[in-house]
């Protein structure tokens, strides 16, 4: 009868959420309950991804996990034969055990993610829908959206969801649209290598009609003394503290998460790091810095018009983002005459040396050579010099002149 609701639901296009909970998905609540550790918080992520997760990843995760479990119309929970098969051994506790923590975890969270019109099951209805895959076919025909999340085998899942698009309904328009402009085009021109090679690998464009160009920036001289005058006494900086610094808004694509892991993983502690820009979430990142334990190093300034102050006071410019066409942050960080960091999903990466280009957002390498920078001032004045030369190769009226050369060779 249960399956034939769920179907019939389905045809009617009222679409029907079904949530099994198991040992597993204790780690959901593990922030709600002193059953389920961070230990097997870990377990669990080494056992389903292979890795374990960043904090901030994993936050994100088992936030849209609980609301998802709150909002299911059916919830599968754990059986009674649960506790009897998970508790036979009786040289120990329940609780004693990970997948009896993780039992007594989601059962304990019940009551947290209750609604009136919420229907129960226990693993009976699991195992019946996910018998096989003509059910799951026929599931997936009617549904407009599918997430599976099964320890089911991959091969008789496998081509299962093939036809299911992973995107918006109206990105295959956006993709005709960018295909058509770029087929008919005479001429792209892109701000970095990155992005050349998407457009090509993406529109099977012909390399030849695309322009490489990178930003430009007003360049402008550094005032330390002013800078470091004013910001000094609004952030209480001492003299002898090193600066790192973070510039973007939208924290998550920027990597302020990592910023910060790394941050607290440094052996320099006499530091302040200021992170500017505007985010909705701030508390999380807040939050983070505190579990961090580095919150009295951290200054989160929100959205500030005297950027230039702290680039003329920085050091290091940190900027961990996980894809950026060409950063112009980047630019202004070296024209200020700061060591920088950056990702190789950065186009920016690309006039960068190697030895300061992150393979990933939270790239443990980069911690030992912030902290060989930060503990030789020789090595990092250095750096600081040529980063401010190279900055002048980048220039808004250079930008500007080699766009229209470009422009004018067009037939």
């Amino acid at each position: 009868m249960l399956l034939v609701e769920i179907l019939e639901g389905l045809k009617l296009k009222k679409g029907v959420s079904f949530i099994r909970l198991s040992d597993g998905e204790g780690f959901i609540f593990r922030e709600k309950t002193s059953f389920f550790t961070e230990e097997d918080s870990l377990n669990r992520q080494r056992h389903w991804w292979g890795r374990e997760l960043s904090e901030s990843h994993e936050a994100s995760l088992r936030e849209r996990l609980f609301c998802a479990a709150k909002s299911a119309d059916l919830l599968g929970i754990p059986s009674v034969y649960r506790f009897i098969r998970d508790h036979s051994d009786k040289t120990r506790s329940l609780k004693q055990s990970l997948q009896g923590r993780g039992l007594l975890s989601v059962l304990s969270a019940i009551p947290s993610i209750d609604t009136p019109n919420k229907l129960y099951t226990d693993d009976k209805a699991n195992t019946a829908i996910f018998k096989d895959t003509a059910l799951l076919n026929y599931l997936n025909s009617l549904a407009t959206k599918t997430i599976l999340i099964t320890s089911g085998r991959e091969d008789r899942l496998a081509g299962l969801f093939e036809n299911k698009s992973k995107l918006n309904l109206l990105h295959p328009v956006y993709l005709y649209l960018e295909r058509h402009c770029f087929n008919n085009a005479k001429c792209i021109i892109a701000n970095s290598n990155m992005v050349k090679e998407q457009i090509i690998d993406t529109y099977n464009i012909n390399p030849n009609k695309i322009n490489i160009i990178y930003n430009g920036i007003e360049l402008k001289e550094i005032d330390y003394k002013k800078s470091y005058d004013k910001l000094s006494k609004e952030f209480s900086i001492s003299k002898n503290q090193s600066i790192l610094l973070f510039v973007g808004s939208g924290f998550k694509r920027k990597g302020a998460a990592e910023f910060l892991q790394i941050i607290s993983k440094l052996k320099t502690k006499d530091i302040k790091a200021f992170i500017i820009g505007k985010e909705r979430n701030i508390k999380y990142y807040q939050n983070l810095s505190k579990k961090l334990n580095i919150n009295s190093q951290v200054v989160f300034t929100g959205p500030r018009n005297d950027v230039d102050d702290f680039y003329s006071i920085s050091d290091i410019f940190l900027f961990p983002t996980h894809y950026d066409p060409f950063s112009n942050v980047v630019l202004e960080a070296m024209n200020f005459e700061n060591a920088v960091f950056t990702t190789s999903k950065n186009g920016a990466s690309e006039i960068l040396d190697e030895d300061f280009i992150m393979d990933k957002p939270y790239d443990i390498r980069v911690i030992s050579s912030i902290d060989n920078l930060l503990s030789n001032k020789t090595a990092l004045d250095k750096e600081k010099i040529k980063n401010k030369k190279l900055s002048k190769l980048f220039s808004i009226e250079k930008n500007l002149n080699i766009t229209l050369e470009v422009i004018s060779q067009i037939e």
